[in-house]
């Protein structure tokens, strides 16, 4: 229990602790967790265990460490560093799913301000017509200004 409330304290995040890796799976299964610090002597010893653990994580990132050799603060460092790393990751490919959507997204809405301009220059539009063109128009414009993509 002494590194489970160190934990707690040097990341500031709730923690708990399970007694066997079957435990620790069922509550993964249960609730959102941030990380899952396991002792590597249980995922050894467990491989079965360890892989429905692993599988079971989720979101979470999972940090085996050597307890038998490792003092609290080295296991408390490792897991500052692995949610570092899980953050810039996760900002990283947030940053990608945007672009993608963004390069996506860049045809389509340049076609349809072309076709909007183009429909528009026809003689004998209606007027109802000529509205709902427009309209369609500022819609396609305003979609490119909130996907930062020139129109």
């Amino acid at each position: 229990m002494e590194v489970a409330a160190a934990i707690q304290q040097s990341v500031s995040e709730l923690t708990e602790q399970s007694e066997s890796l079957h435990e620790a799976t069922r509550r993964v299964r249960e609730r959102e967790y941030s990380a899952v610090v396991v002792d590597q002597f249980l995922m050894d010893n467990d491989p079965e265990g360890a892989d429905h653990l692993a599988l079971a994580t989720g979101h979470a990132i999972l940090v085996p460490v050597n307890l038998a050799i490792s003092g609290i603060e080295r296991v408390a460092r490792e897991l500052r560093a692995a949610l570092r790393r899980r953050d810039v990751e996760a900002q990283s490919a947030h940053v990608a799913a945007e672009k993608l959507i963004r390069s996506e997204l860049t045809g389509p809405l340049t076609a349809m301000l072309l076709s909007c301009q183009m429909a528009l220059t026809l003689p004998d539009l209606p007027p109802i017509v000529q509205r709902r063109f427009l309209a369609l128009q500022e819609l396609a414009k305003e979609l490119c200004e909130r996907l930062e993509v020139a129109a």
